[in-house]
């Protein structure tokens, strides 16, 4: 990979990171109390969805198959 797409890569990540570190317990802490009242509902999906289900099937569609793969071919 050239070094420019690590740099913008690890940058999209970084940049991603800290905006989900500083808006994610705002967002969470409020649904948390909105929701208190009918069993913690919205805090409930925020947490299955989101953080749970959204990354596997982002990793399940774009991830790399790995399967009987070669270490060395797949690392280039």
């Amino acid at each position: 990979m050239p070094c420019a797409n690590c740099l913008l890569t690890g940058g999209w990540t970084d940049g991603i990171a800290h905006l989900g570190t500083f808006l994610g317990p705002l967002l969470i802490s409020n649904l948390f109390v909105w929701t208190a009242a009918n069993g913690y509902y919205g805090w409930i999906l925020w947490v299955s969805l989101p953080c749970a289900l959204l990354p596997s099937l982002l990793i399940g569609r774009f991830g790399m198959n790995q399967r009987s793969a070669v270490l060395e071919q797949i690392s280039t």
